[in-house]
Parts: C-alpha cells; sequence; structure tokens
C-alpha cells in the first residue's frame, strides 16, 4: 500500500501481512537500478536486506517498509498524516512493525503507538537500527 500526500510532501509505503520479506527474484529486481550508484557496496546492502529480514518478527504485521517527507516540509505534519493514514488501515487486524536507523525518529514514531522491541547493528560495526512494534488492537 501506497500512501503520499496530495503534494507530493511525504509518502509511505506498507507490505501488507504476509508480505514483509522480499525474495531473491524481487530484491534483484530492486537492486538492478541502482547497481550503478551502489558500485562496490552491493554485497552490504544485501548484508543489510538480509539483516532487516532476520529482526521482523515472526506471524502477520503490517510493515512499513519505507517512509519519507520531503526535507522543506518536515515539522509541518505532513508525515505524521501520510503515517497515521497507513495506520488506520491496519488498525484493529495486526500489529505494524518497522525498523529505523534513525534514533532522532523513535520518538516520533513512539508518538503514534510504536515501541522499541530490539536495538541491534549490521555486523560488528554497522549502522545500529531499531525495531519497533505497534499492537493491533490500538485505536
Amino acid at each position: 500500500m501506497r500512501l503520499v500526500s496530495e503534494g507530493g510532501e511525504a509518502t509511505t509505503l506498507w507490505r501488507g501481512p504476509g508480505r514483509a520479506a522480499m525474495g531473491w527474484g524481487e530484491i534483484v529486481r530492486h537492486l538492478i537500478p541502482f547497481a550503478g550508484a551502489l558500485g562496490t557496496a552491493i554485497p552490504r546492502a544485501l548484508q543489510v536486506s538480509g539483516a532487516v529480514e532476520a529482526h521482523m518478527p515472526q506471524g502477520d504485521f503490517w510493515y512499513l517498509h519505507i517512509a519519507g517527507c520531503d526535507p522543506v516540509a518536515q515539522g509541518r505534519g505532513f508525515g505524521r498524516r501520510a503515517l497515521v493514514a497507513g495506520l488506520e488501515r491496519a488498525a484493529g487486524r495486526t500489529p505494524c512493525y518497522l525498523e529505523t536507523a534513525t534514533e532522532r525518529n523513535l520518538g516520533f514514531y513512539a508518538s503514534v503507538g510504536f515501541a522499541v522491541t530490539d536495538e541491534w547493528r549490521v555486523g560488528r560495526d554497522g549502522p545500529r537500527f531499531w525495531s519497533m512494534l505497534r499492537p493491533a488492537d490500538r485505536r
């Protein structure tokens, strides 16, 4: 499910229950357009992708795969509205899950009901991530 603000200031991309993990075919299909930009970092991108998948919860959940807001529009509610629209569509059905590598986003996600369930790194010295879950029964 893709949700984009009317003026394109913010967007979220959700993967529905049972569709959170990407198979190798989908991973390769997504990497091909970025191959030139990633260059020798492709193995690292695959390592990050594998680590993300390994930290996903068991069972059904909505997965917030991508959330983004134009930097000029940040702090004006566009990102929150795009996120809440996705949460409303998932309400009552299953939990919602995300991971973030941006510590300053933890409070933002907590303000809409997510709680940190894990903190982890990719490799020994790779980026730090936080896994966050929002229970299904939140309204």
